[in-house]
């Protein structure tokens, strides 16, 4: 055509409305709309799936490759808020307002502190009944991510099916016994029975059920019993399950001296447990 120019006599508005009327041309720009539709689709899905094997992963704690260095949270820390994640290592039995004065912090910034942690994902909140005549507590846990911002690996972590309000009884009571001079053992396999926890001293073994509900303790009875088990004790959460316990047992024909049932509360928990006074430390310089 060489530079010959050519001249527009139609307008854009007929053009669109030429096209719109051709088929092939639907069908290209339906083609178009439904491959960013699928597109969009597939990049949410793949964001949904990583959000959830993440999850999973934290639920379950470390993937198992223990030859690699914890990876360091892309999170920046202040000192105040490493110094939080600390005290919650160090010091896990600590109430939130228990924490708070062992920082020496006043209300207003503990509160930030522990909101901008949750808000991130370094830091889980759950509540507890340890001391039953008290009410209940709240606690915080730290999240695999919170054990990576501080560069540590995260401990052995609960059964997914666990909470952390029982995950948090079963090791106050492994405390408590190791505390006295027992060998104790967390989700332990003894032939063929898993206890919540496992006390052994002097050759002889107690195997202790944490009830938060009565479901199923009767069978944790039967099978701890049946595994060799020279004691079993049913430590329940409050007084009503304690209850519902004693009910399902004596339905179940489970009448043992070997067995007993109480509350949490009847444990002898030292009474600094739960208080700043733990064992004296300074959190500036543990």
């Amino acid at each position: 055509m060489g530079n010959r120019s050519l001249k527009k006599d139609v307008t854009d508005n007929q053009i669109v409305r030429h096209l719109a009327e051709n088929s092939d041309y639907r069908f290209l720009t339906n083609l178009v709309a439904d491959t960013g539709r699928r597109s969009l689709k597939q990049r949410h899905d793949r964001r949904q799936r990583k959000c959830a094997e993440e999850g999973q992963q934290q639920r379950n704690g470390s993937s198992g490759n223990d030859t690699k260095a914890p990876r360091q949270s892309h999170i920046p820390l202040s000192d105040d808020k490493r110094l939080y994640l600390k005290s919650i290592v160090d010091h896990p039995n600590l109430t939130i307002t228990g924490r708070r004065d062992f920082l020496g912090w006043p209300s207003d910034q503990a509160n930030i502190e522990k909101r901008e942690l949750l808000e991130t994902g370094l830091v889980s909140e759950f509540t507890a009944n340890p001391i039953a005549r008290s009410g209940t507590v709240k606690l915080l846990e730290l999240t695999e991510t919170g054990y990576r911002a501080l560069g540590k690996r995260a401990p052995k972590s609960r059964p997914q099916n666990c909470s952390a309000e029982h995950w948090f009884y079963q090791n106050i009571l492994a405390d408590l016994y190791r505390s006295r001079g027992f060998e104790v053992n967390i989700e332990h396999t003894y032939n063929s029975a898993r206890a919540d926890v496992v006390v052994s001293k002097n050759g002889e073994k107690l195997a202790i059920e944490i009830a938060c509900s009565p479901n199923n303790e009767a069978r944790n009875v039967q099978r701890n019993l049946k595994a060799g088990m020279d004691r079993v004790i049913v430590a329940c959460r409050t007084t009503a399950v304690k209850r519902a316990v004693e009910s399902r047992l004596d339905a179940a024909g489970i009448c043992d001296d070997r067995v007993t049932v109480k509350c949490l509360s009847d444990f002898p928990f030292p009474r600094d447990l739960f208080s700043v006074k733990c064992d004296g430390a300074d959190p500036h310089n543990a």
